[in-house]
């Protein structure tokens, strides 16, 4: 991160020159959508900004299909961090670049070639025949997977690397979240897939797009979340019952019992476990670890066998 890391990225930086490598790196503004400012540079003397820029390796060696790089958009849904609970998606995009790959350096500031950004590639003035007609640029996981597997590419080992991949950056982060009992949230993860098939997250980010722009978004976006509603299931509540619990309470607290502080506690919370159980009718939320009544199309990444090795070696 920049300029707060600057030395540390100079320091890479002069590393890689002594090897002699392509030294190519991508610069993303914090806080952008859309591809928006996104830079590719190779020399140290470029990298400016004015404002706090997130800078990284770019992947030299894209897996290509017919040539044309690609990466994937992934839905994960946290229902609790510290502990972790989170679920992947099944059901994401394969997003294309839109002009074959190299990495001549005159092609580096080609964003059609380099960046497969939705927003950017829905602007490109040449659409190859790879792509589909549902989704413009975009493709469905379950097409690029049968993509892959024509080229000798087995699909299962491969989502068994992205899962884990996906499962170490959410355990890497859990301890900076807060806990919120009862909450959600849904990320949108960038992967891309090396020649060596290897996943790389490339970047993650928080509300993402839900806009509906072709056939395709609209199965894959509007399944989400209507899956997304049936994993977190919201109980039902009794309206009526709410304000008159509001009521009550608020009678209470302006007649400031005079009982002591250590039985007031107690009593606080029996008081709550009832007021709960009146407003939802008596329905139990489920806890964490167990296991959603309806997951739709979403797996469960934590908790699970992996998870509690992972957080081990966080702590290390």
């Amino acid at each position: 991160i920049l300029p707060s890391e600057y030395v540390a990225f100079a320091d890479d930086y002069a590393k890689e020159e002594e090897q002699g490598s392509n030294n190519v790196w991508i610069m993303k503004p914090i806080g952008m959508s859309r591809g928006r400012g996104i830079e590719i540079v190779t020399d140290i003397n470029h990298v400016t900004y004015g404002a706090t820029v997130v800078i990284q390796r770019y992947i030299e060696n894209p897996f290509l299909i017919e040539g044309y790089k690609f990466d994937l958009r992934l839905y994960i849904v946290a229902t609790s961090f510290s502990p972790l609970e989170a679920f992947l998606y099944t059901r994401g995009f394969a997003r294309f670049a839109s002009i074959r790959y190299t990495l001549d350096p005159k092609t580096l500031h080609n964003k059609y070639m380099h960046l497969t950004n939705t927003a950017i590639q829905s602007e490109s003035p040449c659409l190859p025949n790879i792509f589909s007609d549902q989704g413009g640029c975009k493709i469905g996981l379950p097409e690029l997977a049968q993509r892959l597997e024509k080229l000798n590419v087995a699909w299962d080992p491969l989502w068994q690397r992205i899962e884990d991949v996906v499962l170490k950056a959410l355990c890497c982060t859990e301890d900076a979240i807060e806990h919120c009992e009862g909450a959600f949230e849904l990320f949108g993860f960038d992967v891309m897939v090396d020649s060596d098939l290897r996943p790389w997250i490339i970047e993650v980010n928080a509300s993402p797009s839900l806009e509906i722009d072709n056939p395709l978004d609209m199965d894959v976006k509007t399944s989400l979340v209507r899956d997304i509603f049936k994993l977190v299931d919201p109980p039902a509540f009794n309206r009526s019952e709410l304000a008159q619990v509001l009521d009550e309470r608020i009678a209470e607290y302006h007649k400031k019992s005079s009982r002591s502080v250590s039985s007031q506690s107690a009593s606080k919370k029996e008081q709550l476990n009832r007021d709960i159980n009146r407003i939802l009718g008596g329905h139990v939320p489920r806890a964490y670890g167990e296991i959603p009544s309806n997951m739709g199309y979403f797996e469960r990444l934590a908790p699970s066998p992996n998870y509690p090795k992972y957080s081990k070696l966080k702590r290390v």
